[in-house]
């Protein structure tokens, strides 16, 4: 009778795992993030730009030096385009990264995600040299004061004599030489180099930020130095973030990139601060007339403090990731990390438009 029971193919089951091994053996491996968790990032957008419009109102809508009166339309367009070009330039940084961070683990496992990540990467450079000449028009129209009477010629002048021009040309072409790259990448895959197309991305950082206001500022060279230091750090941090979300879906790829990213993370988080804070007390100290306190009381001084409460913040997060986070990500534990880092990203968005307008706004 339990002979018979034993040889009876109806009660026959699979063997159950031993305790403890369930995670290990059942954790998703190519599959890719959900789409609702891989749109998380695009929160960021209105967070930058809402990060625009509030500096706006905090500051006003001012032109640049020596500019008189130029439309309302172009002295608001300008921050808002300079924010989209800002999420995007670091949406690519991000985007080039990704590869890096999961690198030694296998293609089958890798590839669904990082062909998403290549053609995205291609779209948001192709964004990125678009938002960078709409930058340009804009800024001839404020140098005339007028969005209708702007010829070929003034474009051309603005983009070969002015330091702000020319460095605007030099981004949209940096830009779309990632763009071309990002083609070949596209259909060769990872034999075009991660390390190549993230370093032209950041490269692609540099020409902005040298012709703003530290390049008037005594000790100028260090100062600029400085700021392109901010950009890097700040960009990395935030674009690195945004790509891990891909990965949200994937326990296994999150175990990999994510103790590696913090570790970038936090090197990215003491630079954007020792340099952001360095920055904000030389452009104080350009204002001698006005002493710090009073400073601080300027529509420049109180951004700085939005951006260093924003910073102040997001190092919180960053902290309850990495210690709270990060080990349970690890050992394959489900977590709220795409919640999480979100939210971080949302605040990155708000610091990054303070910043936009920052770089357009005088002291004093």
């Amino acid at each position: 009778m339990a002979r018979g029971r034993r040889g009876s193919p109806g009660d026959r089951r699979s063997p159950r795992p031993a305790s403890g091994q369930g995670n290990r053996l059942n954790v998703p491996t190519g599959r890719t993030a959900p789409r609702i968790r891989a749109a998380i990032p695009v929160y960021a957008v209105p967070a930058t730009l809402g990060g625009a419009l509030i500096g706006i109102a905090v500051t006003g809508a001012g032109a640049a030096n020596g500019i008189v009166d130029p439309p309302t339309a172009v002295l608001v367009g300008i921050p808002v385009a300079r924010a989209l070009l800002a999420v995007a330039a670091v949406a690519t940084v991000g985007l080039s990264l990704l590869p890096i961070l999961v690198r030694d683990e296998r293609v089958p496992v890798t590839e669904p995600v990082l062909a998403v990540a290549r053609r995205a990467a291609t779209v948001t450079a192709l964004l990125w040299a678009t938002c960078a000449m709409v930058v340009l028009v804009l800024q001839v129209a404020e140098l005339h004061g007028t969005t209708t009477a702007i010829g070929v010629g003034d474009l051309r002048e603005y983009a070969t004599q002015v330091a702000g021009g020319r460095a605007l040309v030099i981004v949209a072409a940096l830009a779309l030489a990632h763009v071309a790259l990002g083609a070949v990448a596209v259909r060769a895959g990872e034999k075009v180099p991660a390390e190549a197309r993230t370093g032209l991305a950041l490269f692609a950082l540099l020409p902005l930020p040298v012709t703003g206001h530290a390049s008037t500022w005594d000790r100028h060279e260090y100062l600029s130095m400085a700021v392109e230091l901010h950009v890097l750090g700040a960009s990395a941090w935030a674009g690195g973030l945004a790509a891990l979300l891909l990965l949200a879906g994937n326990r296994r790829l999150l175990a990999t990139a994510v103790p590696r990213f913090s570790v970038l993370a936090t090197i990215c988080l003491l630079l954007t601060a020792v340099t952001g804070l360095a920055s904000a007390f030389a452009a104080f100290d350009q204002q001698g007339t006005l002493g710090f306190t009073a400073a601080l009381g300027t529509g420049y001084g109180q951004l700085v403090i939005a951006k260093v409460v924003c910073l102040a913040a997001i190092g919180l997060l960053g902290a309850r990731l990495r210690f709270r986070l990060v080990p349970r990500i690890a050992r394959h534990v489900p977590t709220a990390f795409a919640s999480w880092a979100g939210l971080e990203l949302a605040l990155m968005g708000l610091a990054f438009g303070f910043a936009v307008v920052l770089s357009r706004t005088a002291v004093g």
